[in-house]
C-alpha cells in the first residue's frame, strides 16, 4: 500500500514539474514580446 502512495507522490511531482516548464515557457514567450 506504502509503495503505490509513493508511486501516485512520484507522478504527482512529475505533472508538476511539466506544467511548472509549460507556464515558464509562456512566461518567457511574453517577455520576449516586451
Amino acid at each position: 500500500m506504502m509503495q503505490v502512495e509513493e508511486k501516485e507522490r512520484s507522478i504527482d511531482v512529475k505533472d508538476l514539474q511539466t506544467e511548472y516548464d509549460r507556464v515558464k515557457r509562456e512566461i518567457d514567450r511574453e517577455a520576449q514580446r516586451y
